[in-house]
């Protein structure tokens, strides 16, 4: 029904005089009081959470899941790169559909479709099956954020609006910390058995052992590093070279369709290297032999596992250093570069952001394979935990020093970060050596 605005008259209405304008117009207010202003942030915050805990609590039961449907770790992992272009893709549809049909409706929605792709999931027998379900979870999850912030401006004014969209924020951070530990804890029971107790801190102690911590902390730097230039994107596009909304969810395909790229090639490389360097180790003579010269098969406990599985890090570490400097540098200076030239950095980035995780899960899961669900559960712990502290800074550090800058020290610290690569390939061996001794006198 249409109402009357305060200054103009209804079209039409030619006996109407127009009111004269106060030079101190009525500021914005809201119906709500503090106490309902709460309750409804408390519950869009609870609902926001949903996303972040299908896609946390997900991660641990990779190898799980891998094992379940028979397929190989890489092809799971593709279906974490199909829930992020999904997750980048989905709040472009339903953000408008919240803003014009109202909160509700989209909120009804979202849910039917991510409940119905639990539901799915829960029952699923094949890979194609999950794969698609996956991506309908995430479209139903990852509007919720999107919707959410909606509604905390619907409720409040620009006076009180920065401190409820804090405690907004901040509840998106619960299930990056929280998340990966469910989901170690849920994916280990039906391995477990009768046999093993459920060790709820099973992720903590494989993230602090010497022959693990090195390698997961030099990959939560660089994933910290890859959330940040995701999440300065949106904001960067904008400003510096004006895009709308549906212009800037298009930038991120690149992103997405690196990492798809990234999980297939990578997964293949990985297979070449360790049949490479397997045949290679069978051909050499046993320790235990001496100086014979009897070339019989060396033994297991010797197996180069490092060079085998790590041999292709320091080359996505590089491309993933360049890719970030180039996008900074390029968007620094948005009137001298076309735009399509830090999207192609995104899409490096996304490349070899991912095909880093594969190779330091896939090794992960080689080292801890009676705890490979922990295992998972501590590097994805983490990894998000990294993320939640680099995307908090990454935008103000931007406003401040500028882009290229930014950017520039963020590579800094990943070049730095190699140290862990490093001491894993010379040192890991021995201490996966001096754990397993350990072990076995402990038993």
């Amino acid at each position: 029904m249409p109402t009357k605005e305060d200054n103009q008259p209804f079209e039409g209405d030619t006996h109407a005089s127009p009111k004269p304008v106060s030079p101190h117009p009525e500021p914005p207010f809201t119906i709500f009081d503090k106490r309902q202003k709460w309750l409804i942030v408390f519950i869009v915050s609870f609902a926001a959470t949903f996303s972040g805990f299908a896609s946390n609590i997900y991660f641990p039961a990779l190898p799980t899941i891998a094992d379940g449907l028979n397929v190989s770790l890489e092809l799971v992992n593709l279906t974490v790169t199909s829930y992020l272009i999904f997750q980048d893709i989905a709040p472009s549809f339903w953000g408008p559909v919240s803003d014009v049909k109202g909160r509700r409706i989209a909120y009804a929605c979202t849910f039917v479709v991510f409940l119905g792709a639990c539901i799915g999931l829960a029952e699923t027998k094949n890979y194609a099956t999950l794969i698609v379900l996956r991506c309908l979870q995430s479209t139903g999850s990852a509007s919720t954020i999107a919707i959410g912030s909606g509604v905390i401006g619907d409720i409040t004014t620009r006076a009180d609006r920065g401190g409820f969209m804090g405690i907004f924020q901040a509840g998106l951070l619960v299930p990056v910390a929280v998340g990966p530990v469910i989901g170690g804890a849920i994916a280990a029971p039906p391995q477990l058995g009768a046999r093993k107790q459920i060790d709820v801190l099973g992720p903590f102690k494989i993230l602090i052992t010497k022959h693990a911590c090195p390698i997961i902390v030099f990959l939560a730097i660089y994933y910290a590093v890859w959330q940040m230039s995701i999440t300065a994107m949106s904001s960067l596009f904008k400003t510096r070279y004006g895009l709308t909304e549906i212009q800037i969810g298009l930038t991120f395909i690149a992103n997405g369709v690196g990492s798809m790229v990234g999980t297939l090639i990578t997964s293949k490389a990985l297979d070449f290297d360790y049949r490479k360097v397997k045949a290679s180790f069978e051909l050499q003579p046993s320790s235990r032999d001496g100086e014979s010269g009897d070339h019989t098969p060396a033994s297991q406990e010797d197996f180069p596992l490092e060079k085998a599985r790590l041999r292709l890090v320091p080359v996505f570490s590089g491309l993933q250093c360049l890719s970030i400097l180039l996008f900074g540098w390029t968007i620094q200076y948005p009137n001298r570069v076309h735009i399509a030239v830090p999207i192609i950095s995104t899409f490096i980035t996304g490349w070899t952001a991912v095909s880093t995780q594969s190779v330091i899960m896939t090794y992960l899961v080689d080292v801890f394979h009676d705890r490979s669900a922990a295992a998972s559960a501590s590097l994805n712990l983490a990894r998000c935990l990294f993320a939640a502290g680099g995307t908090s800074f990454v935008i103000p550090m931007i406003d401040k020093i500028g882009v290229g800058p930014a950017f520039t020290i963020c590579v800094a610290v990943q070049v730095i970060a190699l140290i862990g690569p490093l001491i894993q390939w010379r040192y890991a061996a021995g201490w996966r050596k001096e754990a397993e001794m350990a072990s076995e006198f402990s038993q």
